[in-house]
């Protein structure tokens, strides 16, 4: 790979995960989607999205389904060597299931956050 290439799209990647870690802890969920957004788009990771995505439910964020959907429509994949080594990972389905266990926990965040809504309203 490139060095220069590289360099630029990991500075691009860690500059909007530090914007959206930031938003998150400005308690603005949406402004952090958006910035995860921008690092999907500019710098495609999977490993990234996958732990951007739990940093959304860590902070208790209900958002965080919708980011997977908007990297699933992006294709994300790594470039380079780090393409081979998704590739290498995904023969026995591992980014699959990561991210299918990743979306069940946040159904269940979500879903235990409308029912406890619910009873707040009983």
């Amino acid at each position: 790979m490139n060095r220069k290439y590289g360099c630029q799209r990991i500075c691009i990647l860690d500059n909007f995960h530090i914007e959206g870690l930031i938003a998150l802890a400005q308690v603005q969920a949406g402004r952090a989607l958006d910035k995860f957004n921008s690092a999907v788009v500019n710098a495609p990771d999977r490993g990234s999205v996958l732990s951007q995505a739990a940093d959304l439910r860590s902070a208790g964020f209900q958002v965080g389904l919708r980011y997977l959907a908007f990297a699933d429509d992006k294709n994300v994949a790594s470039l380079g060597l780090p393409r081979i080594h998704a590739w290498i990972l995904e023969r026995p389905l591992v980014w699959e299931n990561k991210t299918e266990h990743l979306k069940e926990m946040l159904a269940a965040d979500t879903n235990a956050k409308n029912a406890q809504s619910m009873h707040s309203f009983e």
